[in-house]
């Protein structure tokens, strides 16, 4: 059961659409889906690995917004958060059908929220 004042954040979910761009190629554009919604959100992890002498840090966050029978979400759309792009790879719809679980990771290399 999410309780109203765990739902603190404001995000926005996004569907990709891919559109011609008049030279046989497409280009990849986003409508709002769910263009307001207040969800809680929680930094799980971050995983620093290192490729090629490199380091990466994935973060690993978490949205648990309300269920919402009339907004499908779809793995591949994505989240704005504080002017932050993820990609959904992982949804979770509570048995009651009274929250979604939102599971995304994305490569930030800043504090800055």
């Amino acid at each position: 059961m999410i309780n109203a004042g765990d739902l603190r954040e404001i995000i926005k979910i996004q569907e990709p659409q891919r559109v011609s761009n008049g030279s046989g190629g497409y280009t990849t554009t986003y409508i709002d889906v769910i263009p307001k919604t207040y969800a809680m959100v929680v930094e799980e992890r971050s995983n620093p690995k290192e490729i090629a002498n490199q380091e990466n840090i994935n973060n690993y966050i978490h949205f648990k917004i309300r269920y919402r029978p009339i907004d499908f979400i779809k793995l591949g759309y994505r989240i704005v958060w504080r002017g932050f792009n993820f990609t959904i790879n992982n949804i979770k719809i509570d048995v009651m059908r009274t929250e979604i679980d939102i599971f995304v990771n994305s490569e930030i290399e800043t504090s800055a929220r």
